[in-house]
């Protein structure tokens, strides 16, 4: 009798916990897919980052012409 008060009671438990174990399941499969989300982000913000690194530098190369140039545009009009 206690074998089979014991498989009863583990029948029971387990038809009560079936739902929470499905969302567990749920919870899994949403925080995986996030996860893959997350991942992607992560390269495409790294793109980003050299890009905008790229962008920079050549920003600064046009700031140092332009310097260049009103140095020397400067230095015309004193000699003229």
């Amino acid at each position: 009798m206690e074998e089979q008060a014991l498989q009863a009671l583990s029948q029971l438990l387990e038809s009560k916990f079936s739902p929470l174990y499905s969302k567990l399941d749920q919870l899994d499969s949403s925080l995986s897919g996030l996860r893959q989300r997350l991942d992607a982000l992560e390269q495409e913000t790294g793109c980003v980052h050299q890009d905008t690194t790229q962008i920079r530098d050549q920003l600064d190369i046009l700031y140092n012409w332009v310097d260049e140039i009103e140095l020397r545009t400067k230095a015309l009009e004193h000699t003229v």
